[in-house]
């Protein structure tokens, strides 16, 4: 499912999956980290799954934020008003993220 949004906003096709490194390419991360973001913030505002993605990609691509608006269809000032309270809520479980990530890793590299 996740796979499935971040392929529709990224590229506006319901049709098609994208591949992890793809994936990566435009949001920075693997899609179990993505997961894991939701799970622990998306309680806590009132923000959606593509505010989520839409936050990523402004900060993987580094865009002109009027580029990154026609891309993702929408207002610069809604951008700016989503990107960083999302931003924000990502900087409050920064390190859980990054320590659930590292034991992620270690499980399957053995």
């Amino acid at each position: 499912a996740w796979r499935k949004l971040a392929c529709k906003i990224a590229t506006k096709q319901d049709d098609q999956d994208i591949d992890d490194r793809t994936f990566i390419a435009f949001y920075g991360t693997t899609p179990q980290i993505v997961y894991e973001c939701w799970e622990k913030i998306g309680g806590k505002f009132e923000g959606r799954p593509k505010h989520l993605f839409w936050t990523l990609m402004f900060c993987k691509l580094y865009l002109p934020e009027d580029v990154l608006c026609f891309m993702l269809g929408t207002t610069r000032p809604t951008l700016q008003k989503w990107a960083w309270l999302t931003l924000e809520q990502l900087a409050f479980i920064s390190l859980e993220v990054v320590i659930i990530f590292r034991v992620f890793m270690r499980f399957f590299k053995d």
